[in-house]
């Protein structure tokens, strides 16, 4: 993937690497890229259980 994104412009060589790399990327891969991403900025957060409302 990456040799055929050599040729568009106005990509920097490490933008162009991590594009190949989403593209070449199973849905399951990709995914976890997402939620690898997601995570290192903070945004996912496991949600707690909620009590019910019988207890």
């Amino acid at each position: 993937m990456l040799a055929r994104l050599k040729s568009v412009r106005g990509l920097t060589d490490a933008e162009k690497s991590v594009h190949a790399l989403g593209l070449a990327a199973t849905p399951q891969e990709r995914w976890e890229m997402f939620e690898n991403s997601v995570r290192s900025f903070g945004f996912w957060k496991h949600s707690k259980p909620r009590k019910s409302a019988s207890s």
